[in-house]
């Protein structure tokens, strides 16, 4: 039987530490859980009062539950974190996650409790997660982490860990602004317990899940030991951002989960030799997050790219140069058939393509010139580049409604690059527009991205980690 389950789908959950004050820990948990779905007739508030909090009796123990309890989350302060996981442990409670936070990420005192709860664990069969943590987000299990109620309830395939609590609930707004769903998140934050190598190894393993993503800021002695049999088993695309590598980063992470940073260079062979792609930054742990969720493999590096604009063209071919990328001239044949098309004074039809007017994406001989450049064999992915302040919302549907079949009939990927060049107060109607634009081509598979270096690097990686995964 797989020894974390409860911590993804408990039949039962405990609150320890439940409270009636809304700004505290055990009220604002169970208060999620009940408006995220979990069964209400299956949580269980612990509070030595025994008072009813959000409409559930509680108890003022776990041992007078009177049932089996799958998850437990400890909300109790530090000092009080060790008597209540002997409690656990003597209601045979197996998977506990502890939201508290004053251990080894503040002082000496609280380095000391972690001790002390790492050997709890060493002499019983408990799992635990945290502490310092918020929790985990699994949709079909129906729980959720702070401040998730609203998470959606609809299952995707990508699962992320992190460390810090607030990388973990930004990274799964950012993923569903880009209507991209999730199996699993996890916050573990100082890993006293369940920590990188652990959930690497489970998310690599999990049939629901096809991605994975991570952020860290440190490694324990148990992951040291555990990573290069982990290694092995990587056979997803598996995105890291590794945090704290510079000596001001190192000093940050210390402060905030306890862990020491490590050196640069054994991070960078990590990498390299296990092809995970690696992200440099949040935002790059996003945008590769995301294309490899839209365009699951990239067989060639030759781009072809639709504009409205040369300068928009000449912008992108050199972005593509710089990140190993190719723009290639189009076949004379390819290039002639495009021509028939192009019907006004200043169209181009080499790569990149130039409209010259935005508004030609919405015609009938667009998907045309879409087709016949997706039929030169030198081409491998197209970006096209649209502009939400110059093209009406009932144009754009025409262009969406290109694409999809587009889409539909041909193999090659397209990316969408949609910019919004007007940034006034006045023009956050163009704003909601863009939003409104980027969600419709990302219903029917079509990644969107709102800069062109971002766009650019991600294919970029897109590229290059299919072809050493092909050389394997």
């Amino acid at each position: 039987m797989d020894p974390l389950r409860n911590f993804f789908f408990p039949e039962t959950i405990a609150i320890i530490g439940a409270s009636r004050q809304p700004f505290k820990f055990g009220h604002y948990y169970l208060k999620t859980l009940l408006e995220f779905g979990f069964p209400k007739e299956k949580l269980y508030p612990i509070n030595p009062s025994k008072e009813i909090i959000l409409g559930l009796q509680s108890y003022a123990s776990l041992n007078e539950v009177p049932e089996n309890i799958g998850l437990a989350y400890i909300t109790v302060p530090a000092k009080q974190v060790v008597e209540e996981l002997q409690n656990c442990i003597n209601k045979s409670v197996k998977c506990i996650i502890i939201i508290s936070s004053g251990f080894k990420e503040l002082d000496e005192n609280g380095a000391e409790l972690e001790e002390t709860i790492k050997k709890l664990v060493a002499n019983n069969s408990i799992r635990i997660v945290g502490p310092n943590c918020f929790g985990i987000y699994c949709p079909e299990g129906k729980i959720t982490l702070l401040p998730g109620e609203k998470f959606p309830k609809e299952k995707g395939d990508v699962a992320i860990f992190a460390q810090s609590g607030g990388i973990t609930v930004y990274f799964i707004e950012e993923l569903i602004s880009n209507n991209i769903f999730l199996s699993k998140a996890i916050s573990y934050g100082n890993a006293c317990d369940l920590s990188f190598a652990d959930f690497l190894e489970y998310l690599q393993e999990d049939n629901n899940t096809n991605i994975v993503a991570a952020y860290i800021e440190g490694l324990t002695e148990s992951d040291a030991k555990k990573i290069p049999n982990v290694m092995k088993m990587i056979k997803k695309p598996t995105i890291i951002y590794r945090a704290g590598l510079s000596e001001d980063g190192s000093r940050a992470a210390r402060s905030h989960t306890g862990f020491l940073a490590g050196k640069k260079e054994l991070w960078d062979g990590f990498f390299k030799q296990n092809n995970i792609i690696r992200a440099n930054c949040f935002d790059e742990l996003i945008d590769y997050t995301t294309i490899f969720h839209y365009i699951p493999k990239l067989n060639g590096n030759k781009i072809g790219i639709i504009a409205g604009g040369g300068s928009i063209g000449t912008e992108l071919s050199d972005l593509c140069n710089s990140y190993g990328l190719k723009v290639p001239e189009l076949s004379q044949s390819v290039q002639e058939k495009i021509q028939t098309q192009l019907k006004l004074a200043g169209m181009i039809p080499r790569n990149p393509i130039d409209l010259g007017n935005p508004t030609y994406m919405m015609t009938n001989d667009f998907s045309r010139v879409l087709s016949f450049l997706a039929s030169d064999e030198n081409i491998d992915l197209i970006i096209i580049d649209q502009v939400t302040n110059r093209i009406a919302k009932q144009d754009f549907k025409a262009l969406i409604r290109i694409c999809k079949r587009f889409k539909n009939e041909n193999e090659k990927p397209i990316l969408i690059t949609l910019r919004q060049t007007v940034k006034r107060l006045e023009d956050i109607d163009i704003e909601i527009l863009g939003r409104e634009i980027k969600l419709e081509y990302e219903k029917i598979g079509i990644p969107v991205f709102d800069n062109f270096t971002r766009a650019v690097r991600a294919i970029s990686k897109l590229f290059h980690y299919t072809s050493r995964k092909q050389l394997k």
